[in-house]
């Protein structure tokens, strides 16, 4: 047994409490003296059992209803976690079969339906058992809660009825998963006849309760037949900062059991710890500032400058730059060369529109000076140039006058090409 039976010190006057049993480390009394005092701030144990005075007993179950104990999947090592196991809890209560009275604290997110309905029949057949929510009571532990036959709750105290679940991790075929829906379908049913019994509300608006996830807050507990009487005080409920947990009087809970923030759930920061003193913050004007923080105001103002020196400069280049682009539609199509323009636009070396003129000049130059130079090479291969006139009557007379045309457009592209500097490579 991991969590042993414990004991609370006497009350004054009260009857001093006798050892019901020790089955481990732990804190009990023997003859009114504590044989160990505990140091702890919050709940260690998922449920404690203390004899409040001869065949009366108080249960506190902070935790959560398990079947069995979780254990780790990479170690195999069991949970340390606050799980109230199934078999350990009966086999202690088992010992309570003759008490006058129990008092059974809840403070859990739920659990296993098949743990909550034991626990809840057992306890439902002892002695003048009372059920009071100490803070939450969700799912499964609402089902526990219902075994009072008297069940109270703090004006801020939180239950939350809803459908059984289950969570599927395998491969199923189909007569499987209908194995898996019969089962639902009579969980179901159970929960909701608990609820009805207990609550003597009709059983569709139960049904529709259960089937929607409901969540209740203290007098609407009572109002919904949830719970019977409503204690006039309320218990530390708190929400961390990244809303990550409820701090739930003493009892760290996922926030994600809750689905939603509620309103009975102070947003506190770090879930209850004190929040640091605000201290007082007096305003100043301008020169106010200037005479006590002094270096202070200087580092603002050269900052101050330094930004709108920045920002000059970034202004005066991007409208260099505009102006740049514009310059350069202007031109842009009188050049045929389009490759050309958009790298002068956005090539990896920018040029200004003066820039591109010059260069698409040359270019073209190079163009016309490749012509020139093919149609000489073209005039001298044909022979043309030696070609000379013999007068022999009317035809021989055209044929020279267009020998001597050709020879004067060899000597006119001689002449252009000499202009632009056209030399013919020697091999």
């Amino acid at each position: 047994m991991n969590y042993p039976l414990s004991k609370i010190p006497p009350q004054a006057g009260a009857h001093k409490p006798r050892i019901v049993d020790q089955l481990g480390a732990g804190t009990y009394w023997k003859n009114g003296t504590p044989d160990k005092i505990p140091t702890l701030t919050g709940p260690s144990k998922p449920y404690v059992i203390n004899e409040l005075d001869v065949g009366s007993f108080e249960i506190q179950m902070y935790g959560e209803v398990v079947n069995d104990r979780p254990t780790d999947w990479v170690t195999g090592k069991p949970d340390d976690g606050l799980y109230i196991v199934l078999s350990e809890f009966l086999s202690d209560l088992d010992r309570l079969q003759n008490a006058d009275s129990i008092t059974v604290r809840i403070n859990s997110p739920g659990g296993d339906l098949e743990a909550a309905a034991s626990i809840y029949n057992r306890l439902k057949a002892m002695n003048h058992v009372t059920t009071i929510v100490d803070g939450l009571a969700a799912s499964a532990a609402s089902l526990i809660m219902q075994a009072g036959e008297t069940r109270k709750v703090y004006r801020n105290s939180e239950i939350m009825v809803h459908g059984p679940q289950v969570m599927l991790c395998d491969y199923y075929n189909l007569p499987a998963l209908q194995e898996i829906e019969k089962w639902l379908t009579a969980a179901n049913e159970q929960v909701i006849n608990t609820y009805v019994e207990r609550t003597g509300r009709d059983r569709v608006k139960v049904k529709h309760m259960v089937e929607d996830t409901t969540w209740m807050t203290g007098q609407q507990i009572i109002d919904e037949g949830f719970a019977d009487e409503l204690i006039e005080e309320t218990i530390p409920m708190a929400m961390s900062a990244d809303h990550k947990f409820v701090l739930s009087n003493g009892l760290k809970i996922d926030s994600r059991v809750f689905g939603k923030i509620l309103p009975a759930i102070k947003d506190t920061v770090n879930a209850g710890v004190p929040a640091e003193p605000t201290k007082e913050v007096k305003s100043m004007t301008l020169d106010e500032l200037k005479e006590k923080e002094p270096d202070l105001v200087k580092q603002i103002e050269d900052s101050a400058k330094a930004s709108v020196d920045v920002n000059s400069v970034k202004a005066q280049a991007q409208a260099e730059e505009r102006k740049r682009i514009e310059e350069i539609e202007s031109i842009e199509a009188s050049i045929a060369d389009k490759d050309l323009v958009n790298e002068a636009k956005f090539g990896d070396t920018p040029m200004n529109a003066r820039d591109l003129a010059f260069t698409a000049m040359q270019k073209q130059a190079q163009i016309g000076n490749t012509v020139l130079g093919n149609m000489l090479d073209d005039s001298n291969a044909s022979g043309a140039k030696n070609v000379k006139s013999e007068p022999n009557g009317g035809i021989e007379d055209d044929l020279d006058a267009q020998a001597k045309a050709k020879a004067k457009d060899q000597e006119d592209i001689a002449a252009a090409a000499k202009a632009l500097g056209y030399r013919k490579e020697t091999k």
